[in-house]
C-alpha cells in the first residue's frame, strides 16, 4: 500500500504488511549403508607325506564377514528467510503519520531435517577349510558374520528467520508521529530473532508515540525502537506509554527521551527504573518534559542511571529524589514545574534558564535543597508547603513566593536574585543562614 502524500508529508490510512520471508528447504535423507562383503573361505587342510605316523592339517577357519556400512547423515533443514520491511523511509526531512496498521513481514519457517539412512546388514562368515578324504584333522571353523553398521544421524530441523522490521528510517531528518500501531514481524521459530518495530539509521530523526499509538517488537526480548550507530540527536517522545519492547539509543550520540503530551490537564505516569542498563530504555544522554500547559507527567520507582531532566513545559512531579538518577545529573527548569508530591530532599544542582507562567516549584510537600541553584532564569515559587534552601545560590533572575514559604539555612542564600516578591500569606525566613 503506498502512503498519501501531501507536500513532504505521509499519512498512513490503511494496513501495511512486510513481506513474509521464504521457508527454508527441506535436507535431504541421508542413504542407507551398504551390506557387508561375505568372508572367504578357509583353505583346504594339508596332505601326510607318510600316513602311518602323520597326519594331515586342518583345514583353515573362514574369513569373518564384512560389517555392513553406516547409513548416510540426513542433510540440514534450510534456514527461513528474514521476513521483509514494512516501510522503508528514504527521503530526508519528511513526515510521517501513521493512522493505520504497519507490521513487518514474518520470518520464514525453518526446513524440514532430512531423515537418517538405515545401517547396512553385516557380511556373512566364510566357510572353514575342507581337508583330504580319510584324514583324521578336522575341517576349519566357519567365520563370524560381520557386525551391522550404525545408523545415520537425522538432520536438524532448520532455523526460523528473524521477524521483518514495521518501518525502517534511513533519511535524515524524519518525524514518525503514530498515532496507530507499528508492530515487528513474527520471527519464523522460538528462538529467531523477533521483529523490531521500528529501525532508525538516520541522524536527527524524531519519533512521537501519540496518544492511542503503540509501538510493539514481536518478542519479549525484542526491541520496540533501535538507533543504529551513526542515528545521532535522535529524540523519541511518549505521549503515551504504549511502548511494548526495548528502546535502544546506546550506540548514537546527544540523544533525547521526552515525555509529551498535548492534552491540557492530562496527567500521565512513567517509571523511572525502566531506565538503564539492560532495562527498558537504554543509553539516552538527555531526558525532558514537554507537554501542554496544564499536563502532568507523574515520574515514580528509583533509577541510578544518569538522566539530567529538563522541564520544558508542564509539570513534573515526584515522590522521591531518587525519581530523578543520580545526583549527577542536574535538573533545568526552564519555563515547566517541578511540583513535590510528598516532602523531599536533595542534594542535586539546578538550573534556571526561564520563569515559569505557572510556578518553577510547586510544593505539596517540603523541598530541601542543599546545592546551587544557578542560572539567569528566575524562581517561582507555588504550592503551601516548605522550600528550604541550603546553598549558595547563584541564580540572577526574580525569586517570586506566590504561596507557602522560603527558608534559607546554612549558607543558603539568595543575594545574586534580581528582586525578591512574596504575596500576601507567605513569608522568607532567613533566621538559620550562617
Amino acid at each position: 500500500m503506498t502512503p498519501e502524500m501531501e507536500g513532504d508529508s505521509f499519512i498512513i490510512q490503511g494496513s501495511v504488511s512486510g513481506g513474509m520471508g521464504g521457508h527454508g528447504g527441506a535436507g535431504a535423507n541421508g542413504l542407507n549403508g551398504t551390506k557387508g562383503g561375505a568372508g572367504g573361505n578357509g583353505g583346504r587342510g594339508g596332505e601326510s607325506r607318510n600316513y602311518a605316523e602323520n597326519s594331515g592339517g586342518n583345514g583353515g577357519n573362514g574369513g569373518n564377514g564384512g560389517n555392513g556400512g553406516n547409513g548416510g547423515n540426513g542433510g540440514n533443514g534450510g534456514n527461513g528467510g528474514v521476513g521483509g520491511d514494512g516501510i522503508i523511509v528514504s527521503k530526508n526531512n519528511v513526515q510521517i503519520t501513521n493512522l493505520s496498521t504497519v507490521v513487518g513481514g514474518n520470518g520464514g519457517s525453518g526446513g524440514v531435517a532430512g531423515s537418517a539412512g538405515l545401517a547396512g546388514a553385516g557380511g556373512k562368515g566364510g566357510n572353514g577349510g575342507d581337508v583330504p578324504i580319510g584324514s583324521p584333522t578336522t575341517r576349519g571353523k566357519r567365520g563370524e558374520d560381520g557386525a551391522f553398521g550404525e545408523n545415520g544421524i537425522n538432520g536438524r530441523v532448520g532455523n526460523g528467520g528473524a521477524g521483518g522490521t514495521a518501518i525502517n528510517i534511513s533519511a535524515d531528518g524524519v518525524i514518525l508521529l503514530n498515532q496507530g500501531k507499528v508492530l515487528g514481524g513474527t520471527p519464523g521459530s522460538i528462538n529467531a530473532q523477533p521483529g523490531e518495530a521500528i529501525v532508525v539509521s538516520g541522524k536527527n530523526s524524531h519519533i512521537i508515540n501519540d496518544i492511542g499509538g503503540e509501538i510493539r517488537s514481536s518478542g519479549l526480548n525484542g526491541k520496540a525502537v533501535e538507533y543504529e550507530a551513526g542515528a545521532d540527536n535522535g529524540i523519541f517522545e511518549m505521549r503515551t506509554n504504549s511502548i511494548v519492547g526495548v528502546v535502544d539509543a546506546t550506540k548514537i550520540s546527544n540523544s533525547k527521551l521526552v515525555l509529551g503530551g498535548n492534552t491540557a490537564k492530562e496527567n500521565s505516569t512513567f517509571i523511572a527504573s525502566k531506565i538503564g542498563n539492560g532495562r527498558q530504555y537504554q543509553g539516552f544522554s538527555n531526558y525532558e518534559v514537554n507537554t501542554s500547559e496544564g499536563s502532568t507527567w507523574n515520574l515514580i520507582g528509583e533509577t541510578t542511571a544518569l538522566t539530567p531532566w529538563t522541564v520544558t513545559e508542564g509539570t513534573l512531579a515526584i515522590v522521591s529524589d531518587h525519581s530523578l538518577g543520580s545526583t549527577d545529573g542536574a535538573l533545568t527548569l526552564n519555563g515547566g514545574v517541578l511540583q513535590t508530591v510528598l516532602n523531599v530532599n536533595s542534594d542535586r544542582r539546578f538550573n534556571l534558564t526561564a520563569e515559569s507562567l505557572n510556578g518553577g516549584i510547586l510544593t505539596d510537600g517540603d523541598l530541601t535543597l542543599t546545592n546551587v541553584i544557578s542560572g539567569v532564569g528566575g524562581l517561582k515559587k507555588t504550592g503551601n508547603a516548605t522550600l528550604i534552601l541550603g546553598g549558595q545560590n547563584d541564580y540572577t533572575g526574580r525569586t517570586i513566593i506566590s504561596s507557602g514559604n522560603l527558608f534559607l539555612t546554612g549558607e543558603g542564600g539568595i543575594e545574586h536574585s534580581e528582586s525578591v516578591e512574596l504575596s500576601k500569606g507567605t513569608s522568607l525566613n532567613i533566621s538559620s543562614t550562617t
